[in-house]
């Protein structure tokens, strides 16, 4: 007789552990870990916009561990963008830490993050933007100064202006000088590696978006102060990949594979064959700690025709030992030489 418990089974024990919740949510309706456990329950049962409901309630009673609930929702809301309550809470959570009382001059730059961040909240399921403009206003009007309100509602109600990629939709991008595009270039990179970290389905999906920098390059005549740059761009999208194949861990895991939606899963499929960095490669089977036709593989098949073109030339072998240590800090590199040795 198998003394193995079925999945039925700890799904019917984990509903008699959420029913009892409710009943104590029931008695005491301010008891925030309550709520945190309740969202523990519904993650595990694969409702992960419940689970981000609960933990909401939890986050407006509990100041003292919002960055716990924070953290988790920022988790749960790269593999569940659909989710109103994880969206407002990402929200509301930037708003408590902004500092009405900072210098004019600065008060700009910060409304313009906001903004920024609000843009990738509606970016990462578009069918939300409404609701979450209308939601990130309440909170604005709850939050903020009065004074201090109008300029950042305006700036919710057109969000498109505020997305960090607006030079390459609107190709405003090809109209710029060299040095100043190889500089957006590198602006936009920066919002694929950090801010854009926990909303991958907000970032392109194009390969021509993360080579465009090599064309600049080649432009330029391989100028050593752009190559500097495009190198800083490639150490940012070497971030991206890292963070993309976290993403991609979770969305094929055992626990997740079944409930995440197609539209999700394949964007996020599209953005990693985009970028062609050292994980997507090491997934493939790749020998080269790159995808073929990535920006790192352009740059670096360009180098070694000029190493050849132009031997004696010791510029092309600095580049190449520059490229080389952005390298040793790729996943590609600690597993084929350190984790094999």
């Amino acid at each position: 007789m198998s003394n193995q418990i079925t999945e039925a089974e700890i799904r019917n024990d984990l509903l008699l552990g959420m029913a009892a919740y409710d009943s104590l949510i029931t008695m005491a309706p301010n008891y925030a870990e309550v709520h945190n456990n309740l969202a523990l329950g519904y993650s595990n049962m694969g409702m992960l916009d419940k689970s981000m409901e609960e933990l909401y309630r939890a986050y407006k009673i509990h100041a003292h561990r919002r960055n716990d609930y924070f953290n988790q929702v920022l988790s749960l809301l790269t593999i569940c963008p659909s989710s109103v309550h994880g969206s407002v809470l990402y929200f509301h959570h930037i708003l408590e830490g902004f500092d009405p009382e900072a210098r004019e001059e600065k008060l700009e730059a910060k409304y313009n993050d906001l903004a920024e961040s609000a843009w990738f909240l509606t970016a990462i399921y578009p069918r939300n933007e409404a609701v979450l403009q209308d939601d990130f206003i309440v909170l604005v009007q709850e939050i903020i100064p009065d004074e201090q309100q109008d300029l950042l509602i305006e700036r919710i109600r057109d969000l498109s202006d505020y997305s960090p990629f607006v030079s390459w939709e609107n190709e405003s991008l090809f109209l710029m000088n060299d040095q100043e595009a190889i500089l957006e270039c590198l602006q936009m990179s920066s919002a694929c590696a950090w801010v854009g970290r926990g909303f991958p389905t907000a970032l392109p999906s194009v390969r021509d978006f993360y080579v465009y920098p090599a064309e600049i390059l080649s432009r330029s005549h391989w100028d050593p102060d752009v190559f500097d740059i495009v190198l800083d761009i490639f150490l940012n999208q070497i971030v991206t990949d890292r963070n993309l194949d976290d993403t991609n861990t979770l969305i094929t895991s055992d626990r997740f594979a079944v409930i995440v939606e197609p539209f999700v899963a394949e964007t996020i499929r599209e953005v990693r064959f985009a970028v062609g960095g050292s994980r997507a490669a090491l997934r493939q089977g790749f020998a080269t700690p790159w995808l073929r036709g990535a920006l790192p593989e352009l740059i670096s098949d360009s180098l070694h025709q000029k190493m050849f073109d132009d031997s004696l030339n010791t510029d092309w072998y600095r580049m190449e030992l520059k490229m080389t240590f952005l390298l040793v800090s790729s996943y590609w590199w600690d597993y084929n030489i350190f984790a094999s040795a």
